[in-house]
């Protein structure tokens, strides 16, 4: 079953330290101005890509 493979693939990638943080910034559309950040988890999985 497809839900249960990402779900075990997740699980070994937690252990595995294979997340990642990133920052994005949030852009005001009135100004454009940056009016803060939001840190991300990333994962690549190796078959599957970015999930």
């Amino acid at each position: 079953n497809r839900i249960f493979s990402i779900e075990k693939d997740l699980s070994e990638a937690l252990n595995k330290n294979e997340m990642y943080l990133v920052f994005q910034p949030k852009i005001s559309a009135d100004n454009e101005e940056m009016v803060g950040l939001e840190a991300l988890i990333r994962w690549k999985h190796l078959e599957k890509g970015f999930i």
